[in-house]
């Protein structure tokens, strides 16, 4: 099992990771695939509003985040999509990374995903840009 906090406290809020999305995921390790995947949940308008979000802020601090994950056979359309702080998403990122190698998941194995120790953010910071979701971050 593989949980993303409390290392992406942003992405791991109930309110950016909504209830109802699969909790066993099989991975994928082709390539075209995982391309195809993030394209079709970060691609478009995702995309557009990605970069003219950074720039506003003078520099990359935001990016797309998908569940479910491209990196799996569920990833690619119609899954959950949301614009997040940049470092949570390659913090995220790393972590499955390492929890595909530490547990031998390869192309095909099942796994399960968890939201444990879910940090508090005493403010959430949503917000709705070109019809996309946002979500930056609390205090």
């Amino acid at each position: 099992m593989v949980s993303i906090c409390p290392a992406s406290p942003t992405i791991s809020q109930p309110l950016c990771r909504p209830a109802g999305r699969p909790a066993q995921l099989t991975r994928t390790t082709n390539q075209q695939v995982i391309t195809q995947n993030r394209q079709a949940s970060c691609g478009g308008v995702y995309a557009q509003t990605v970069t003219q979000l950074n720039q506003l802020a003078g520099g990359t601090v935001l990016s797309c985040d998908e569940y479910a994950f491209a990196s799996t056979v569920q990833g690619g359309a119609g899954n959950q999509s949301m614009i997040v702080p940049l470092i949570e998403n390659n913090s995220q990122g790393g972590i499955l990374s390492g929890f595909y190698t530490q547990n031998n998941i390869g192309d095909g194995t099942n796994f399960n995903v968890a939201l444990t120790n879910i940090p508090q953010a005493n403010q959430l910071n949503l917000a709705v840009v070109n019809g996309v979701n946002v979500c930056y971050g609390g205090n």
